[in-house]
């Protein structure tokens, strides 16, 4: 989901230069004992990442993308697990981009096996 910033207000498009908070959300009602997520912005159909990405409630910036700070970094209210970074959109036109997320509900056990991966996209396009 894609926040204004400053009023935490639902968007569905972004302006140029301006901050919005991206939450990214897991439900799991197994309340599994570890949990994460990986997100980043593309433009388009291209490999571009746009704007700025900083971190925010459990998040932490590694490179072009944001990911969990440790595995119960989650805010966590009944069976749903919530993350948030910051993007501030680019200066310059961009059009429409694509914010990627992949959540992981594990086991805890160290092993892929009864791990839970669930993707997704939205595009959000430039107002």
């Amino acid at each position: 989901m894609l926040k204004d910033f400053t009023t935490g207000v639902p968007v569905s498009q972004y302006e140029l230069g301006k901050t919005y908070t991206v939450d990214v959300i897991l439900s799991d009602g197994s309340n599994p004992p570890a949990t994460g997520f990986q997100s980043t912005i593309y433009t388009g159909s291209s490999t571009a990442h746009p704007g700025t990405l900083t971190a925010n409630t459990g998040s932490k910036i590694v490179g072009n993308f944001a990911t969990h700070t440790s595995e119960t970094s989650a805010t966590f209210t009944s069976g749903t697990y919530k993350w948030s970074y910051n993007w501030t959109a680019p200066t310059t036109v961009t059009a429409i981009v694509n914010i990627y997320a992949s959540c992981n509900s594990a086991d805890g056990n160290n092993l892929q096996t009864g791990d839970k991966i669930s993707s997704g996209f939205i595009q959000v396009q430039q107002k």
